[in-house]
């Protein structure tokens, strides 16, 4: 609400009222919304919008009829993609339940909605305490005990603690599972002390409650009691729960034992447990730990058989890691065998993988290649990666020139490269909405008129769900995609213009162009001016990419914040060897600043690891302590690729090779049609 507050203050004299009032509802400004709102539009879009902030803004103020009235008036335009109609509708229900929520006399009149039970569940709890204020105790209790056994959304943490307080009273006409429910809901909220009430309760009720049990040992987690929590999960084994119970009681042993600092017991129990129970889920798990305590063999051994057992894309992960072990165990032919077993159903008949068939992947190339025992066999694999994918980080690293083509990046200056980057990219927008007249096309249509408005405003959310309704109309279909693109790139909404690729469907890009458009070259001026020496442009967007789909606003749970995703706390330490003042922490979603941050302690971690991009890339995700043991036991300067495919943490290993690939694809646009350029 801040940023609407300062936005809506920002604004000159004279600005577009709907605009200023569309941004004072979101600033919570009611009274200023409401006065500013008065003009309806003649776009349907763009007045289900307004009527939407009336109501809401008029709510605010207490207004409660004025506000359903509002409600009662939304348009529904006439051919409206279905989701995007029921996205937004289901959000006016969710208003129009809340007024009713707030006004008794309207709710005696209206009554309970008949979707109720769909809503959101702060909004089903303020229905239930509406109906208890006007007698109608049993109706008001169903929707509070409702409520509470429904998902809640975390940043309504406090309110399901209040709900979770008021449901004390109806636990007995509550079903168990609907209390199992509600203690789960306050597990995830972090309200131990809610979930400790219910469970308690339930054991109360039936001391051989096993699912309730099984709550109570994530709760002893959540508490970290996890010596009891293993006790409880022993108990549980060895009581008479059913097999399926104690299943999922033996899968929590193997963290809790992690926990505890027992990594060798945890391993033991991962394998315990697919003998045990005959269910292979956990045996990654158990191989990562292998890695992570020397037993490579053991691990090795683990992926084998985990290969062929899982989704397509955890497969091949498995795969990667039997190239990396066999490698440096020197148990290639083994790995190899494995791998091109697994491998040739993914090609059509009477194809190779080896040969870089149709769906050959550079990284499984280049295991392939790693592991191929016999040199013709090898020479055959290593031509046919460097032929299909030449440009990708696997073919340098086959050429073993991964870090060495990484310090000719870093030597390029990375102003003028950029900004180069940047017109060949609008170049090939405007080309691409040229060829389908998308200006001709899309000239009267509702939907994109209301998607660029929105845009010009500054209101990102409001103008996707008006470029989603595009999708429907098939004469404008085909001219929406690179059209809303365009429109979002242009004004810096870079994350809403990638996922404009995905979210349009029948657009007509091949893959290539498909892949230049999720690979925006995005902040290119902020890039040139704030990258720190030495780091290269393409790292930099490819960072960028990786961490925040290019919004400068982002924020994760964990407090990263801005364009390159940085800790407050390691922003101070920047900010302190640079010489600059703590106010320059304060500014992390300003992208100069965030740039200069991010690709300063880039530059630090580059020159720590000796140049290695890919042990920078893990520290920068990873942490630089946490990783520390990974860097020591596999060298990553020496065999960058297995040492990427052995890091432990799954979200590290899967974000620097995401971050590598954007890389080496960045680098490749850069350099094309540039002569003697790279």
């Amino acid at each position: 609400m801040r940023r609407y507050e300062e936005a809506f203050d920002a604004l000159p004299p004279g600005s577009d009222s709907l605009r200023a009032g569309i941004t004072a509802s979101l600033a919570g400004r009611h009274e200023d919304a409401v006065a500013l709102l008065r003009r309806p539009s003649s776009n349907p879009y763009i007045e289900r919008f307004r009527l939407y902030h009336v109501s809401r803004s008029l709510l605010g103020a207490g207004r409660c009829g004025e506000a359903y009235d509002a409600l009662r008036n939304l348009p529904y335009p006439e051919g409206t993609q279905r989701e995007h109609s029921d996205r937004f509708h289901a959000r006016s229900r969710e208003l129009a339940a809340s007024i009713l929520a707030e006004c008794d006399s309207l709710l005696s009149v209206e009554g309970i909605p008949p979707d109720a039970a769909k809503m959101p569940a702060k909004t089903r709890y303020a229905l239930g305490r509406a109906l208890l204020r006007t007698g109608r105790d049993s109706l008001g209790a169903a929707e509070i005990r409702g409520a509470c056994a429904a998902r809640w959304e975390p940043e309504d943490r406090e309110i399901l603690e209040e709900a979770l307080s008021a449901c004390e009273a109806y636990y007995g006409d509550m079903s168990p599972a609907d209390l199992r429910d509600a203690a789960l809901g306050a597990l995830s909220a972090k309200l131990s002390g809610a979930a400790r009430r219910i469970v308690e309760h339930l054991l109360d009720r039936n001391p051989r409650d096993y699912e309730t049990m099984l709550i109570k040992v994530r709760l002893l987690e959540m508490e970290e009691h996890n010596r009891d929590a293993s006790a409880l999960c022993g108990r549980i084994l060895a009581s008479g729960a059913s097999g399926a119970v104690k299943k999922r009681a033996h899968a929590r042993l193997p963290y809790i034992e992690y926990d505890l600092g027992h990594r060798e017991r945890a391993a033991d129990l991962c394998r315990e447990h697919a003998d045990r129970f005959g269910d292979k889920g956990l045996l990654a798990f158990g191989a990562r730990i292998d890695v992570s305590l020397g037993r490579l063999a053991r691990a090795f051994d683990a992926f084998r058989e985990l290969a062929g057992a899982g989704p397509a894309a955890v497969d091949l992960e498995h795969l990667r890691a039997v190239g990396a072990l066999g490698c440096v165990l020197g148990r290639r032919e083994e790995a190899y065998r494995r791998i091109e077993d697994r491998l040739s159903p993914l090609v059509p008949k009477g194809e190779r993988y080896e040969d870089g068939g149709r769906g050959a992947s550079p990284s499984m190339l280049y295991w392939l290649w790693r592991t191929a025992p016999d040199p013709a066999v090898k020479e055959r694999i290593l031509s046919a990666l460097l032929r299909s994918h030449p440009d990708s980080p696997y073919a340098d690293a086959a050429r073993g020139a991964l870090d060495s083509v990484f310090a000719l990046m870093r030597a390029e200056p990375a102003g003028d490269l950029v900004v180069r980057m940047a017109a060949k990219e609008r170049g090939l927008v405007d080309s691409l909405a040229s060829a389908r007249g998308s200006d001709c096309a899309l000239a009267g249509n509702a939907a994109f008129a209301a998607c660029r408005y929105f845009l010009d405003c500054g209101l990102p959310s409001e103008a996707a769900e008006c470029a989603a309704a595009l999708g429907r109309d098939r004469d404008a279909r085909q001219a929406a995609a690179v059209a809303v693109y365009r429109e979002a790139r242009n004004r810096g909404y870079y994350r809403l213009a990638m996922r404009m690729i995905d979210a349009l469907p029948g657009h007509d890009f091949d893959a290539e162009t498909a892949r230049r458009l999720r690979h925006p070259v995005a902040f290119s001026g902020v890039v040139a001016s704030a990258a720190y020496p030495g780091i290269p442009a393409e790292l930099v967007l490819a960072v960028m990419r990786e961490e925040s789909a290019f919004d400068p606003s982002a924020a994760s749970r964990a407090g990263a914040i801005g364009l390159m995703q940085l800790m407050p706390a390691t922003a101070r330490w920047i900010a302190r060897e640079r010489g600059w003042r703590d106010e320059h922490c304060g500014e992390l979603r300003d992208p100069a600043c965030n740039v200069a941050m991010g690709s300063r302690y880039l530059s630090y971690l580059l020159d720590r690891f000796d140049g290695s991009i890919v042990a920078a890339l893990a520290a920068y995700n990873g942490g630089e302590g946490r990783m520390s043991r990974w860097r020591k036991q596999f060298d990553p300067a020496g065999d960058p690729m297995a040492a990427m495919e052995l890091i432990g943490p799954r979200e590290t290993r899967g974000y620097v090779a995401k971050v590598l690939d954007s890389l080496w694809f960045y680098r490749t646009s850069a350099g094309e049609g540039e002569a003697g350029e790279r």
